[in-house]
């Protein structure tokens, strides 16, 4: 399985560009005191459903929902992997909840219309991102989800270590390729 050209882009896009910014940021963070890494994750629902996806690599023929649930996956496996080697960057993965935004509003109709009622319930903010940005101590679980409310949120046992390692060592590999 490789991530090459003709492979889903939107993989490299939800979560290569992610490991690309965090392996080059790492030489600054190492540095810095109360270093974190905060990536914006989904609704906790959906990652309780992370229970089978490849470690090693991505399948240039997987479907497009499969390829974004295996992003999700890596961000967390990322997450911990920061958590396991990095003693000094706290790392966390947040769902942002709900905020106002003109992602649907090019869509086909019935997008859009549900663009514009979810915008009716969402707030300007992210309110736990700015907690979790300012937080003078730990962000919860070493390398763990927190949803909208702050709230530390069960992985599936898939987000272990020995994954985790997998996934960086995978991603290594993928960006090597791109580059």
């Amino acid at each position: 399985m490789t991530c090459g050209p003709g492979s889903p882009r939107s993989f490299a896009t939800n979560y290569l560009t992610h490991h690309l910014l965090t392996r080059a940021a790492l030489p600054l963070l190492r540095g810095a005191p109360a270093a974190r890494v905060l990536t914006v994750g989904v609704a906790p629902a959906l990652v309780r459903r992370l229970e089978e996806f490849a470690v090693d690599g991505v399948d240039a023929n997987a479907s497009g929902v499969r390829v974004l649930t295996q992003a999700v996956a890596w961000k967390l496996l990322l997450s911990r992997h920061l958590a396991e080697t990095e003693t000094d960057i706290s790392a966390a993965v947040f769902h942002p909840g709900l905020i106002k935004s003109d992602l649907l509003g090019r869509q086909a109709l019935p997008l859009r219309l549900v663009g514009s009622v979810a915008n009716r319930f969402a707030g300007s903010t992210c309110p736990v991102a700015d907690h979790l940005a300012s937080r003078t101590t730990d962000l919860g679980p070493a390398g763990g989800m927190v949803d909208d409310h702050g709230r530390t949120v069960a992985l599936p046992a898939t987000i272990s270590t020995a994954n985790a390692d997998r996934s960086w060592a995978a991603s290594e590999a993928l960006v090597d390729q791109l580059v």
